[in-house]
């Protein structure tokens, strides 16, 4: 099963986003970003919520991997 990053990274992978451009959007750090995708930091909940919205994620994929 994948993790929240590995996810989160899935997204921004298919909106064809560096993660330069995908933190903006986020509204967190370059390096925070990456430190997510790697299991490193997770994510808020309100990043999630965000992400969820602008990406058009089911939110609960997105926390469990499993909608």
């Amino acid at each position: 099963m994948s993790t929240i990053g590995e996810r989160i990274k899935t997204v921004r992978k298919a909106a064809d986003m560096s993660q330069q451009e995908f933190s903006q959007a986020i509204c967190v750090s370059q390096p925070f970003l990456s430190m997510v995708e790697n299991g490193k930091e997770r994510p808020s909940k309100i990043t999630i919520r965000l992400i969820s919205i602008l990406f058009q994620i089911d939110e609960s994929w997105l926390i469990t991997g499993s909608s």
